[in-house]
């Protein structure tokens, strides 16, 4: 089953011999072959990007339109609150009086940078890095390692930590406890220092969530130190003790959620050191609805090379070979891109520097979601990823190496609604020392290098990458891209998303993850699912208030078998309705995949393999092709007292065992 019915064109290959020197040597022929028709797995997910950076400068709130160049999904605003400096802790918020009452005042910076982010529908994330002044050790963080140690009054320390957080409860953020307390807490990994993490989290989320409805909880920004198994610690890592520790008291005190397993890095160490599959070994599957989280991501080990590096070319070169990485690690739900204001913006007086790192998740925010085929001989530290829809295609090359390269770039098979619009084009952009690093020597505004009127369906263009650099070619239909720059819901407020891994154990009692991926994008109202085996869950949801009466569903999928696959087999979309915080209806919207003897119930909500009712819906079928729209009648099948609870709803995106490098589309937008 097809995405769209695209023009297929067949193109030949064009070799171009580049001349190497006067003597005429040539040079080995680099080619790449992108073919625009044949969507693959691991699509460029938006919704995996964030964004992270300390709120130690005001000119964080003045960036928010910056922002919307790249429409992260979060933003991670790191808080210090021994730094008592800080404009967004600025007059400090948190007194003790003489009689030990605690009073908080409130930041007009911090509630107008919620509202700005809340506005684009980006996820508010706080870290929340040390005690409270009146209660944090000063003379013990001066010790090497115990930066931000155990609050001296834990009890007082989380009191104010509610009074201070309920001031900005308008709006739902994620509140992740500490930082890197491998050793930003006690110095050393021992059970000590896990407990005293646990300790921490426990008191601060059962002080903050009563207060705090709408706050989701995330512990603890992880380090690849954190990973190392070690003899005391019983052969397990710190972070295994952690959640082991953890999982222990959820058992006395399940009410103590953990939304979010949150993690940091800074250069190679995530992969060297196995952090991500050491978080997840530590998860297990008792946790399949936690996502891991990494909150602060950058290519270089902090310190010199973190600094020396900052808003170069190389930087943003290094980030895209990572992004390729995390876009095909399904349980990793966001990356957080760290040094917001410094490695991505710069200020220099009244004038702002877009930064490389800036500009490639800019061309990257512009790249449509699905992945292309794409493949040939590219040299030694080049590589790509190219990607197509409707409205756009696009290739992305980048070259890791001192060397530049000439590579020949076919493109095939570019979509007839794009080239049967009244001006398609083709542009070409570079970021490389010369261009679009400001830094450098590229001073000028960033702006295609290269443009051309396109009509043929196929095209070669040979491109020079820099070493390093970053060259990308985009084909546009002229009117931009319908997909990628609608909003979210309007009249609704995202209250969470809601995230499944399908991790499983294997015979050794690791654990592992299918690549079965499914994630929404709240800033444009899109869900995307896929099974890249067989067999494969994909579920994931979002939960609004404030729903209108009736949501129009978009839907789009490919590759689906067109036999039943397991009793399980499932496409559809459910609704769960709640009041007072609790689901009290689910309805089911299904077509012909689907078994009523299915046994796996779904994760959230009300549970159960089904739902209390059931709709059928043609443009839900296996068979069905292209584009296709119904209406989510919410009102119709509600509750009768849901409207004056709030009009809140779970909306969940259910795909299981629907053919190997099955994906789809899920668009939603109100109808008024």
């Amino acid at each position: 089953m097809k995405l769209v019915q695209w023009m297929l064109i067949v193109c030949s290959l064009s070799l171009v011999v580049i001349p190497n020197n006067q003597n005429a040597v040539a040079d080995p022929v680099y080619y790449t072959n992108v073919n625009f028709s044949n969507i693959k797995f691991h699509p460029l997910l938006k919704s995996k990007i964030g964004l992270a950076g300390a709120l130690q400068t005001r000119r964080v709130n003045d960036s928010l339109s910056y922002m919307d160049d790249i429409r992260p999904a979060f933003y991670n605003g790191e808080i210090r609150f021994p730094n008592t400096a800080w404009p967004y802790l600025t007059p400090y918020p948190i007194e003790e009086l003489s009689d030990g009452t605690i009073q908080v005042q409130d930041n007009t910076l911090l509630r107008n940078l919620h509202q700005g982010l809340n506005d684009r529908n980006i996820q508010i994330i706080h870290q929340i890095i040390g005690a409270p002044k009146q209660w944090h050790p000063y003379d013990e963080a001066e010790a090497a390692g115990a930066k931000f140690p155990f609050p001296t009054n834990l009890v007082k320390s989380a009191e104010a930590m509610k009074r201070w957080s309920q001031q900005y409860n308008s709006y739902p953020i994620t509140w992740t406890m500490w930082n890197e307390p491998e050793h930003n807490l006690t110095g050393e990994r021992t059970d000590e220092s896990a407990q005293h993490l646990l300790d921490i989290y426990e008191a601060y989320y059962e002080q903050m969530k009563p207060v705090n409805s709408k706050a989701l909880f995330g512990m603890a920004n992880l380090i690849p130190w954190g990973a190392q198994l070690l003899p005391e610690l019983g052969g397990q890592s710190y972070i295994q003790t952690l959640m082991s520790k953890y999982f222990s008291l959820r058992s006395t005190k399940p009410n103590v959620e953990l939304d979010y397993l949150t993690m940091n890095n800074y250069g190679p160490r995530i992969w060297n050191d196995s952090l991500l599959e050491n978080a997840r070994n530590a998860l297990g599957t008792q946790a399949n609805k936690t996502p891991l989280m990494l909150l602060q991501y950058g290519p270089y080990n902090p310190g010199s090379q973190w600094d020396s590096n900052a808003g170069l070319t190389s930087e943003a070169v290094k980030s895209l070979t990572d992004l390729d990485k995390f876009m095909k690690i399904s349980d990793l739900q966001a990356v957080g891109f760290a040094g917001w204001i410094g490695h991505l913006l710069r200020w220099q007086g009244s004038n702002v520097q877009e930064l490389p790192l800036y500009n490639m998740l800019k061309l990257y925010a512009q790249m449509p979601v699905w992945r292309v085929s794409s493949g040939g001989s590219l040299p030694s530290g080049v590589k790509s990823f190219a990607s197509a829809d409707e409205h756009r295609a696009s290739i992305m090359l980048w070259n890791d190496s001192m060397t530049p390269y000439s590579i020949n770039v076919n493109l095939n098979n570019i979509p007839n609604e794009i080239l049967s619009k009244p001006t398609p084009t083709l542009s070409v952009y570079k970021i490389d020392a010369n261009n679009g690093s400001p830094l450098e020597n590229g001073t000028a505004a960033f702006a295609p290098i290269e443009e051309q009127a396109m009509s043929s369906a196929s095209v070669t263009k040979t491109v020079t990458i820099s070493g390093p650099g970053i060259t990308y070619i985009q084909i546009d239909n002229g009117t931009g891209d319908a997909v990628l720059d609608r909003g979210g819901l309007t009249n609704a407020s995202i209250l969470k998303k809601h995230f499944y891994s399908d991790r499983l154990n294997d015979t050794n009692g690791n654990t592992y993850v299918r690549e079965s991926y499914c994630a929404y994008d709240a800033v444009r109202a899109t869900a995307y699912a896929g099974v890249n085996g067989s067999l494969g869950r994909a579920v994931c949801g979002t939960e609004y208030e404030g729903l209108p009466h009736k949501l129009n569903v978009d839907v789009l999928t490919d590759k689906f078998s067109q036999t039943l696959l397991s009793t399980d087999s499932m496409f559809g979309i459910r609704v769960d309705y709640i009041e007072n915080g609790a689901a009290v209806k689910s309805v089911l919207w299904h077509g012909d995949v689907f078994n009523s003897a299915r046994t796996k119930n779904l994760p959230w909500g009300k549970g159960g393999t089904a739902a209390d009712q059931e709709i059928i819906r043609s443009q839900l079928n296996k068979g069905s092709v292209g584009n296709r729209q119904f209406e989510l009648d919410l009102i119709q099948n509600a509750p009768s007292s849901w409207e004056a609870n709030g009009s809140r709803a779970m909306i969940s995106f259910w795909m299981e065992s629907t053919g190997e490098g099955s994906q789809a589309r899920f668009m939603l937008s109100s109808i008024d």
